[in-house]
């Protein structure tokens, strides 16, 4: 949330004429310049320990199964939370329900070879992690368990309080597992939340396709005497 300080100052004049005495205002955000419009010292979020966040993504991704009785999947799991333990749980809920969805041992041997791929890739390159990049604003390409002539750009993450009505039905689900998305721009539906206000993450992406190209090996002429 970006907000100008003569904005700020006319919204909180606005709400506090509607407040009784002693009402507060709490705003949330992801930028450090809404610290500076507060009139008490701001509370900084940090990092869930990689203890709670594993809990928190075996319950997603195991349901009512025990991690126990699945040892293998539950290495894989521990290595695919360690990736996606970047402060956000958009990305549990995304990959981990999908996980739930395709209880095996190839797949998820799968998810973690390509979510491992496309993390290092943007390490690598931009020494950040592709969420860090996403709520900068940075375009990156979305991954894909599938081999597929499509190219998805991730260009924003927001939330948007939905109804029944005008919620895509394209998910990240179904880009992940190579469902061909629409050419040009479209929105998909991260995850929705199971409890009030009931909010859905959407993605702004776009998709083109790419063509391949083939090279024709040439014969030998053959040698004229």
């Amino acid at each position: 949330m970006e907000m100008e300080e003569d904005t700020w100052r006319n919204l909180y004049c606005s709400a506090a004429r509607s407040m009784g005495h002693g009402g507060k205002i709490i705003i949330t955000s992801r930028s450090e310049k809404i610290a500076a419009l507060g009139t008490a010292p701001a509370l900084r979020l940090k990092f869930l320990p990689q203890e709670a966040y594993w809990y928190f993504f075996k319950i997603i991704a195991f349901g009512s199964t025990n991690p126990d009785d699945q040892p293998e999947l539950a290495s894989l799991a521990m290595e695919i939370a360690a990736l996606l333990n970047d402060g956000t749980f958009t990305g549990a809920n995304i990959v981990g329900s999908l996980m739930r969805a395709n209880l095996n041992v190839q797949f998820w041997r799968r998810v973690l070879q390509c979510l491992g791929d496309f993390t290092r890739k943007y390490l690598l390159t931009y020494g950040k992690h592709p969420k860090d990049l996403v709520d900068n604003g940075h375009p990156l390409c979305a991954w894909s368990v599938a081999r597929s002539r499509h190219v998805v750009v991730i260009y924003n993450r927001y939330q948007e309080h939905t109804t029944g009505q005008g919620v895509p039905e394209l998910t990240a689900h179904d880009i992940i597992t190579g469902r061909a998305p629409p050419q040009g721009k479209f929105r998909v539906v991260g995850w929705r939340s199971s409890i009030p206000p009931y909010n859905t993450c959407m993605f702004s992406r776009a998709s083109q396709t790419v063509g391949c190209s083939t090279v024709r090996k040439k014969r030998p002429r053959k040698m004229m005497v």
